[in-house]
Protein backbone atom coordinates (compact mmCIF):
# COMPACT_ATOMS: atom_id res chain seq x y z
CA UNK A 1 0.00 0.00 0.00
CA UNK A 2 2.96 2.32 0.65
CA UNK A 3 6.16 2.41 -1.33
CA UNK A 4 9.52 4.03 -0.77
CA UNK A 5 10.22 6.60 -3.47
CA UNK A 6 13.69 7.85 -2.64
CA UNK A 7 16.04 8.94 0.13
CA UNK A 8 16.88 12.49 1.13
CA UNK A 9 19.85 12.98 3.46
CA UNK A 10 19.65 9.31 4.39
CA UNK A 11 15.94 9.46 5.30
CA UNK A 12 13.51 7.38 3.24
CA UNK A 13 10.50 9.09 1.65
CA UNK A 14 7.27 7.22 1.00
CA UNK A 15 4.09 7.63 -0.99
CA UNK A 16 0.84 5.76 -1.51
CA UNK A 17 1.17 3.01 -4.10
CA UNK A 18 -1.63 3.98 -6.49
CA UNK A 19 -1.66 0.48 -7.97
CA UNK A 20 -2.56 -1.05 -4.60
CA UNK A 21 -6.16 -2.29 -4.28
CA UNK A 22 -6.05 -1.44 -0.57
CA UNK A 23 -5.01 2.16 -1.26
CA UNK A 24 -7.73 2.43 -3.91
CA UNK A 25 -10.39 1.22 -1.46
CA UNK A 26 -9.17 3.65 1.23
CA UNK A 27 -9.52 6.52 -1.26
CA UNK A 28 -13.06 5.39 -2.10
CA UNK A 29 -13.91 5.25 1.60
CA UNK A 30 -12.56 8.77 2.11
CA UNK A 31 -14.73 10.12 -0.72
CA UNK A 32 -17.78 8.27 0.64
CA UNK A 33 -17.23 9.78 4.09
CA UNK A 34 -16.81 13.29 2.68
CA UNK A 35 -20.03 12.86 0.69
CA UNK A 36 -21.84 11.63 3.80
CA UNK A 37 -20.76 14.64 5.86
CA UNK A 38 -21.67 17.00 3.02
CA UNK A 39 -25.13 15.42 2.78
CA UNK A 40 -25.67 15.86 6.51
CA UNK A 41 -24.91 19.58 6.37
CA UNK A 42 -26.80 20.37 3.15
CA UNK A 43 -30.32 21.65 2.99
CA UNK A 44 -32.02 21.15 6.33
CA UNK A 45 -31.33 23.90 8.85
CA UNK A 46 -27.87 24.94 7.70
CA UNK A 47 -26.37 24.05 11.05
CA UNK A 48 -23.07 22.17 11.01
CA UNK A 49 -22.85 18.66 12.40
CA UNK A 50 -21.81 18.30 16.02
CA UNK A 51 -19.02 15.80 16.64
CA UNK A 52 -18.04 14.39 20.02
CA UNK A 53 -14.79 15.69 21.47
CA UNK A 54 -13.22 12.23 21.44
CA UNK A 55 -14.11 8.87 19.94
CA UNK A 56 -16.29 6.62 22.11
Amino acid sequence: MVEQTREVSGSPLYQINRDSPVAERLAELEYDLVDEVADETDGTDGEPLEFPESPP
